[in-house]
This record gives structure tokens, sequence and C-alpha cells, in this order.
């Protein structure tokens, strides 16, 4: 893991033996951990081991030692991200048998996506157009790329259901509609 200021490390990883184990553990107490795999944004760990998936395929600076919401993110312009992200859920379904996969979908910086050709192409074959939408009685604007987000996200739920799974996520999965 890193190296804190204060020369602590931090960070680490749990072997899939590990997790088996603390599954079973819990399951025997009727209890049922649900796996969080954030997608598209808080993704700065995952982008700097695969930047092919990110939009400009660099890989970000270090990792900031405080919370706070950083890009880069993953890039649903690419068909091979998706792919990636399949290839993620099949092995944490094989490790968390329960009926929940959370997706996070919140907090994504979404500017690289404006810049992105694979994604801005993505955005015109979808037909994902700005709009605005009354909700509550306020009126909101949904970029598109706001829009390409509740694109990725359907992806993912549409492969998860397939699988026998329902996706649960933070409040922003509405954003885009």
């Amino acid at each position: 893991g890193e190296v804190k200021p204060d020369g602590q490390r931090y960070g680490g990883f749990y072997t899939q033996k590990d997790v088996k184990e603390i599954v079973a553990y819990a399951a025997e107490r009727f209890i049922t951990i649900v796996p969080e795999i954030e997608i598209p944004g808080h993704a700065r760990a995952a982008m700097y081991s695969y930047p092919e998936y990110t939009c400009t395929g660099n890989r970000p600076g270090k990792m900031p030692l405080v919370g706070g919401v950083y890009g880069p993110v993953y890039c649903p312009g690419k068909e091979k991200t998706f792919k990636f992200l399949e290839d993620v859920f099949t092995e944490v379904l094989a490790l968390f048998p329960g009926k929940y996969i959370h997706l996070g979908a919140d907090e994504c910086p979404k500017g690289d996506w404006k810049n992105c050709p694979a994604c801005q192409k993505r955005i015109r074959e979808e037909k994902l157009e700005p709009e605005e939408v009354v909700v509550a009685g306020k009126t909101h604007k949904r970029s598109a790329e706001d829009k390409l987000q509740s694109y990725t996200i359907a992806r993912v739920q549409k492969f998860l259901e397939s699988k026998g799974r329902k996706i649960i996520a933070w409040d922003e999965i509405t954003e885009g509609g």
C-alpha cells in the first residue's frame, strides 16, 4: 500500500480466499455482504492500474491521500470498457452470492467525456440528447454526458440482471434519467 505523510502504510487487498472466508463467516451470522464496485466514477485506483479504459489512455497521477472526487473515470465510449467491466463483475459475482451489487454511480466527473471522441460518438449513436425535466416542481437540466452515465449504468445493470442480480446505487444514478 501507499505510505501516508506520517510514515504509516495503508491499503492492501483481500485474496479471493480471504473474501470467500469473510462471506462465509457473515452468512453463518445471517449477514449478506454487498460489494460496491464503483462505476463510472470513483475509479482512480482502477484507472491507475488499467489506463486503457480511460478516455485518454493515460495513467492518472498519484492517488490523493484525502477524500474527494477525482478523475479520470471509465470511458463508456469504448466497447472494451464494457467487456472489462463484465469480466470484473463475473469475478465479483463468483465471490459474493447475495442478490445485490452496489454500483456506486455517484460523483462522476464528466469532463473527459465532453472531450472524448469515442464518448461523443456513443452519445450521437445512442441519441443521448440534453434535455430539461421537471421533478417535484423543479426544472433540472440533463446533459448528454449525464445521459451517458445513465447509459453506462443501464448496460451494466442489464448484464447483472442477466446473471440473476439486482443493482443498487447512490441517488445520483437518476441524474441522467
